[in-house]
Formats: C-alpha cells, sequence, structure tokens
C-alpha cells in the first residue's frame, strides 16, 4: 500500500471515529473503509494502537499503517468484515495467477523430462546399432 493510500485510510479512520461519536446520539449507521473493507462504526467499534492497546487518534505522519487495529465489539459488524474479506476479487486472481504459474512450471519440468527420455531412448538405439555393427563385421 502506498503511503498516499494509508495516510487517507487512517484520515477517513479519523473522520469516521467522530462521526461515531455523533452518531451515539442519532441512530444513523457509520462504517469506516480500511483495507478496502467497510466496517460498521456502531455498538462499540474502536480504533486502537496495537502497542500500547489503548484507544488512539492516530496521525498517518506519525504512525505506520501497521500499528492500527480496529476493534469491534459488535458480532455482526465482524461478520461483515469476514464475508468482505472472503469475497475480495484480488485475492480470486491471485491465486487464480499462482496456480496458473505452478501449471506453467510443472508442464515445463514434464517436458524436460520427456525430453530427456527420448534423447535417452535415442542413445541407447545408436549405442545398439553400433555394437551389431561391431559383431557383424
Amino acid at each position: 500500500m502506498t503511503e498516499k493510500l494509508a495516510r487517507k485510510a487512517v484520515e477517513d479512520l479519523l473522520r469516521y471515529r467522530a462521526s461515531l461519536q455523533r452518531s451515539r446520539d442519532s441512530s444513523s449507521f457509520y462504517t469506516a473503509s480500511f483495507n478496502d473493507i467497510k466496517i460498521p462504526l456502531s455498538n462499540g467499534a474502536k480504533i486502537i494502537d496495537k502497542e500500547s492497546g489503548k484507544n488512539t487518534k492516530l496521525s498517518p505522519t506519525k504512525r505506520g499503517l501497521k500499528k492500527i487495529k480496529i476493534q469491534v465489539r459488535n458480532k455482526q459488524a465482524l461478520g461483515v468484515m469476514e464475508q468482505k474479506k472472503k469475497e475480495n476479487p484480488l485475492d480470486k486472481i491471485r491465486k487464480e495467477q499462482e496456480e496458473r504459474k505452478l501449471n506453467l512450471s510443472s508442464n515445463k519440468k514434464y517436458f524436460k523430462t520427456q525430453k530427456m527420455e527420448t534423447k535417452e531412448k535415442e542413445l541407447k538405439k545408436k549405442i545398439l546399432n553400433l555394437q551389431k555393427k561391431k559383431q557383424i563385421k
């Protein structure tokens, strides 16, 4: 993830955290987007610093994304997060590409072994032919 995207993600989280404070008064439902996963920020969702384990005000310049953890106490929200993770189309594409690479490499190995076997057979035939010629003379 580039630094620009990281900053945007953190700013989104901060903005939605502020909206969460407002949503306690109203019944509206807010979501924060983080790594392309929409996270419902209601029923006690928090942004937590992984190192200290406390609620934090994150600034994208001071902290990296690896130190950010989103804690959601709402089981329904967690279900939404898991669903989004499973449905990520980029993961499917990556898996397909890896499978293709594996297939190509296994095909290459197969064809190499086939070539070696045919060369061995040809060499054996030549040796047999030479031996027969020597016996005839």
